[in-house]
Parts: structure tokens; sequence; C-alpha cells
């Protein structure tokens, strides 16, 4: 099957190396490195509906936003963009608290985890105009639509479970329709020939994830184990 040609990065080299071809400095790769880190720590063993890796995911919505040439902080939140609703912070409960408010600050500061918060909040599709959008809104839709550029490489969706391609397949015209009026003539000539591509081969792949609807934890057993003798 055809699939979209692109250079967006999946690991976090390819990430930071994106970055210095880019023009940013040691300093702007070194705080994109800590976000990392952080992401590391809270999608370890996580894998999307189609048996990709979460934390690739991240990197390349990251990267994305970055050849969109996006602020640092608007890079950096697209490389944390999940962590409310599906960080493993410990604890069962989804979306925002004080504490995991606090340590991404601590992580990325402030602003970033300005951006994180109105993106997970943020209804989808967008009621608003884009004449109407404030500069802030804007980049928080620009996350949302890298987010979806990055489902969508190499035919991903189709792989997912059948819940995560019906939900895509509602929202991707109206997303290339939005990344046209924002002028992301990138992101609309790839979501329209990847819908195009979608469209013709959906009969020719093979769902083999029924049982995941959007992620899951994979756990070493050499750590049930521990947890076992733990408890």
């Amino acid at each position: 099957m055809k699939r979209v040609k692109h250079t967006y990065a999946q690991t976090n080299i390819q990430l930071y190396n994106q970055m210095e071809s880019f023009g940013y400095s040691r300093t702007e790769i070194a705080q994109v490195a800590a976000g990392y880190r952080l992401a590391a720590k809270l999608f370890t063993g996580q894998f999307r509906s189609n048996g990709k890796p979460f934390i690739n995911h991240l990197v390349g919505t990251a990267s994305i936003l970055v050849t969109l040439h996006q602020s640092l902080d608007v890079v950096i939140a697209g490389l944390l963009h999940a962590v409310y609703v599906q960080g493993d912070f410990g604890r069962r409960k989804v979306g925002t608290s004080s504490t995991k408010t606090k340590q991404i600050q601590l992580a990325v500061g402030l602003s970033t985890e300005r951006y994180i918060a109105a993106y997970t909040v943020t209804k989808w599709p967008i009621q608003k105009s884009v004449e109407d959008l404030r500069e802030f809104e804007r980049s928080v839709i620009i996350m949302r639509l890298a987010d979806t550029l990055e489902d969508h490489l190499d035919l991903g969706i189709l792989y997912s479970s059948q819940a995560k391609r019906r939900n895509a397949g509602k929202h991707i015209e109206h997303q290339i329709e939005l990344a046209q009026k924002l002028n992301l003539l990138d992101i609309v000539n790839h979501l329209s020939e990847i819908n195009s591509l979608e469209k013709t081969t959906v009969n020719k792949v093979t769902e083999f994830t029924n049982e995941h609807n959007y992620s899951h934890l994979v756990i070493p057993k050499s750590c049930r184990r521990r947890l076992i003798s733990f408890i």
C-alpha cells in the first residue's frame, strides 16, 4: 500500500537533531529533553491501540509542531499533550489536579503547562470561527491538528481499534477545513492525502486490536512479580 512521505521524528534523538537543524539553541533542546524525561516516566509501558509506543506518538506530535515553527512552549506542550488524560501519575483519576499540575510545572514551566491544561479541556470540533480565536487558542488548536496528523501518519488509524477509527473518521474533514483556514498548508496536504488513502485502503487492513479502545498498558513480568511479592 502507498504511504504518505514524511520526515517527522519518532524518537527523542531524531527530535533533538531536527530541532538543531531548525536553529533551536542547545538550551531550548535541553528544555525539550526535560519534557521528554517526564513523558518517559508518565508513559512507561503504554501503547496506542494500534500497538505503537505512546511516547513515539508524543515525539511525533512535537516534531510536527517544530516543522510548523511553533514556540518552544507549544512544542513541549505537544510532547506532553496527553499527560492529564493518559499519563500515569500513580493514581487512576483522569484529568487535571493540583498534584499533577505542580509536577508538570516543575518539569517544564508554568506557561507550557498552561497550554497542556487548555488542550485537555478544549472541546472538539471547535465551534468558534478562526477569526475570533486569540493567539493562545490558535496555538492550542494547532497542537490538536498536529496530534491528529501524527495519529494518521503511516495510516496508523487503520490499524487502531474500531472506536478509535470511528472517532477519527468523524472529525478529519473538519480538521482539514480548519487547517486550511489557519493557512497550515502542510497539514492540509498531508491530511487530505491520508484521508484519501484511508478511504481506498480501509478494507485492506486487518484490525487486530479490538480489545484496546485508545491505548493500553503492558507491564513486564518481572515488575508483576515484584508487585505481587510487595502486596
